[in-house]
């Protein structure tokens, strides 16, 4: 079975795929990147069986198999053996084949529309901003927390409008188990002032460590820790991955990138610019050590070093 998850946001496409990989009920999985392995990769495992003996049920998931929005980079050797793929995995009940793509848009190209079901095609729509509204309600209500109109448009305001940030503070405040009003989104809620990470994220990517340093005995002055603002660093690295990649396939063409990322050709250039001195494998790192430190820290583990010393060990 072949299904495809893809999302603007890369939160959102977490999520689903978490409850596409869910449903599935099997620990036999694998994970590959389409950034990196190549088709002949994805067959080597298609071909290969389930690791395990006593397990038939088994899932191969492709992250960023971001051809789905532009097949046409697809070479007709690439487009044939994939095509093949697709029909070996549509044929087995016990594999699920699944490709995921954080990505603007979905191509209505016929290469997508005839080698994907419409119905095994998933969204993961990021709620707009006049939804955001009912989406804390029923966020809260949910998890049995309860709280008031003058909250709601706090937090909402407070998060910069930003699902991804505005799902991260509303875990912390459910798990208070008290009324969430004005003062405890004062008290609780990171202010995610764009200034503050996009200030963070540049000094990192230049390696500033004096301005870094400073940065962060500012935030803490402010009662701000830095790592509330580590999933906006993992989306703003997110975001610099995708330029890299980009950059790096379509030879720093500004157009064909800036069309990618659904920016403008000015705001692409500034990127690139800052993106110069850095390679896509240090991207990645950071990536990686952002959201192991996160997961850390989220499930209480001792620390032995802070965000930004494990940022500072890569540079």
């Amino acid at each position: 079975m072949v299904r495809v998850v893809w999302s603007e946001e890369s939160i959102i496409l977490s999520q689903y795929l978490n409850k596409v990989i869910n449903n599935f009920e099997t620990d036999d999985l694998v994970k590959l990147d389409l950034s990196l392995d190549t088709f002949d990769d994805l067959r080597g495992y298609l071909t290969s069986g389930s690791i395990f003996d006593d397990i038939s049920k088994r899932i191969i998931l492709c992250k960023n198999s971001d051809f789905l929005s532009n097949p046409a980079k697809l070479n007709a050797n690439q487009k044939a053996l994939l095509e093949k793929i697709i029909r070996i995995a549509d044929e087995d009940d016990d594999l699920l084949l699944i490709f995921a793509a954080n990505i603007n848009k979905l191509s209505k190209n016929t290469f997508i529309s005839k080698n994907f079901k419409a119905n095994r095609i998933t969204h993961g729509k990021t709620p707009e901003k006049k939804d955001l509204k009912k989406f804390v309600y029923k966020y809260t209500d949910k998890n049995n927390s309860n709280i008031t109109e003058s909250a709601v448009l706090k937090i909402i305001e407070r998060t910069d409008y930003k699902y991804p940030f505005l799902l991260n503070e509303l875990k912390k405040l459910v798990n208070l188990n008290v009324l969430i009003d004005e003062d405890i989104v004062d008290t609780i809620v990171t202010d995610y002032k764009p200034t503050n990470y996009y200030r963070l994220s540049e000094l990192i990517i230049r390696r500033e460590i004096e301005e870094l340093d400073k940065l962060v005995d500012t935030l803490s002055k402010e009662k701000k820790s830095v790592n509330d603002f580590i999933p906006m660093m993992l989306s703003q690295f997110g975001f610099y991955f995708k330029v890299k990649y980009y950059a790096l396939n379509f030879d720093n063409n500004l157009k064909m990138i800036s069309d990618k990322i659904g920016g403008n050709q000015f705001r692409t250039r500034i990127v690139l610019d800052l993106l110069s001195d850095v390679s896509i494998e240090w991207i990645r790192e950071v990536i990686n050590l952002s959201y192991t430190f996160l997961i850390n820290e989220r499930k209480g583990r001792n620390l032995n070093n802070s965000y930004i010393d494990e940022i500072k060990s890569s540079f």
